[in-house]
């Protein structure tokens, strides 16, 4: 996916900090069962455009709510390790295709996640672009 579609998009320029344009796999759980129900959660594979230390930009075929908050897991694509992580979404826009969607989600520091982790991913990443940092 070409990445230079979602640039001008006024609500991907709101984060304070540096941000790497990285396409990773993402799952995002946009549904789960209350516990003690048996039903599968939803679980939808998309893309990230950029990434950050306490944020996420992707793009999905589909628009979430804003404010809800959801478990995502990423991938740097057919390589370990996976990050699972929790994170809210800040912001949904109409990509300019009808159905792409960019969405804006603020990690959160929660337990039982990877977020400390991910932050380290992300910090050796800004030290060296170049070094594809699993």
């Amino acid at each position: 996916m070409n990445n230079n579609n979602y640039a001008s998009n006024p609500e991907s320029c709101q984060r304070s900090e540096l941000r790497l344009g990285k396409e990773l796999a993402i799952f995002v759980e946009t549904w789960s069962a209350p516990d003690g129900e048996t039903e599968k959660a939803n679980i939808v594979v998309s893309k990230t455009i950029d990434v950050s230390a306490n944020g996420l930009q992707i793009v999905m075929d589909k628009p979430l709510v804003p404010g809800s908050i959801l478990q995502v897991c990423i991938e740097f694509i057919g390589q370990p390790p996976r990050y699972h992580l929790s994170g809210e979404v800040k912001w949904v826009a109409n990509a300019g295709r009808e159905k792409d969607y960019l969405v804006g989600f603020q990690l959160l520091d929660s337990e039982f996640t990877d977020i400390e982790a991910w932050k380290q991913c992300i910090a050796l990443m800004l030290e060296d672009p170049a070094n594809p940092v699993r």
